[in-house]
């Protein structure tokens, strides 16, 4: 040390944590105590109150239920059309006309549909054009705004990315490798500690091994398996911490960081149940089976089922056009119709 210079020593000091341990165990089980209430709570609500309410629903308006349900089928048969002609277009790289035309031949005529996949992929060229980034990319915006009038400064940048990495496998092939690693990541290997939290987890969560049915119990298995699979030390030695609140010689054992990841973890989990009940509140059902009907209340229902129906007709409606111009294809560009049969040329 250089005269004049002050000292730069430290002091290590040592801190009691068995006291600090017992006070983080004693609010974790005050939250638990907690959680047990909002759960009780909510379990009223789903055993008693909204059957309840369901039962006279039927009874009171059960002709806007069968139409709201009828309604809901044949959305569901549009949104799953739509879906298909979606995935066509993709695949396929057409305009929205002649993926529709594909997909209903699909369904009636299979075979003639797979023999004209069969030609038109052996009839495609095999230009072997390699482009770089920028140019695929400017090729994607292009195809964009030529079949579906899109820009894609206007798309959101998750979006844009994940279409414009379809379109690359379909059009240009594999991706490159710096970008299949990229959205294909290789996970490692476990290490011993991992392994060990997870054996003594799956001793103690295992649905075999537990035959009561907890709730809590099935929540952290399955949060023990999504850590597992992601490699998630820190996360699964946090749902060891949790599972030994009830173990005598936890206060020993545990770390100190532990047991305050086990509070944040408790306090997440509350603020969640907390926010599930005012949900629960804001329905008619929140407290129906203690609740007598009146005129108003049956109103107010009423009407409610009335602007769902409204909502649900012009969902249909929506669709049915879509699907309708779909039917009538419009000739496409010498751009567009190259694209739809994968010539670049």
């Amino acid at each position: 040390m250089v005269r004049g210079e002050e000292s730069s020593a430290f002091a290590l000091v040592l801190v009691e944590q068995k006291s600090l341990r017992a006070a983080a165990r004693e609010r974790c089980r005050r939250a638990l105590a907690a959680m047990e209430k909002l759960r009780n709570r909510l379990g009223v609500f789903e055993r008693e109150d909204r059957p309840a309410f369901h039962q006279w629903l039927a009874r009171e308006f059960g002709r806007h239920l069968t139409a709201a349900r009828d309604l809901e089928d044949a959305i569901r048969a549009q949104q799953e059309l739509v879906r298909d002609v979606e995935e066509e277009i993709l695949r396929t790289l057409c305009d929205p006309a002649t993926a529709y035309q594909r997909v209903r031949l699909r369904t009636t005529n299979p075979e003639r549909a797979a023999e004209e996949d069969r030609r038109r992929a052996e009839a495609a060229p095999k230009t072997g054009v390699h482009l770089s980034d920028s140019e695929q990319e400017e090729v994607f915006k292009n195809w964009l705004r030529e079949n579906f009038g899109v820009h894609a400064e206007a798309m959101d940048g998750v979006a844009f990315r994940i279409n414009f990495g379809n379109f690359r496998v379909h059009l240009f092939g594999e991706l490159p490798e710096e970008e299949h690693r990229r959205n294909f990541p290789s996970l490692p290997m476990p290490c011993p500690r991992m392994v060990r939290a997870y054996r003594v987890l799956v001793r103690r969560l295992h649905p075999d091994r537990r035959g009561d049915g907890s709730a809590q119990a099935s929540w952290l298995w399955h949060e023990v398996q999504h850590a597992y699979g992601a490699r998630d030390l820190e996360r699964l030695e946090t749902l060891l911490a949790f599972t030994e609140l009830d173990e005598e010689e936890w206060d020993a054992q545990t770390p100190l960081f532990q047991l305050r990841a086990v509070r944040r973890e408790l306090r997440q989990t509350l603020r969640a149940l907390r926010q599930s009940l005012r949900a629960a509140a804001t329905e008619d059902a929140w407290q129906f089976a203690k609740r007598s009907t009146d005129n108003m209340f049956r109103a107010r229902v009423g009407t409610a089922l009335e602007e769902n129906l409204a909502g649900q007709r012009r969902t249909l409606d929506y669709l049915t056009n879509l699907i309708a111009q779909w039917e009538k294809p419009v000739p496409p560009s010498e751009y567009s119709a190259s694209i739809g049969d994968g010539n670049l040329s």
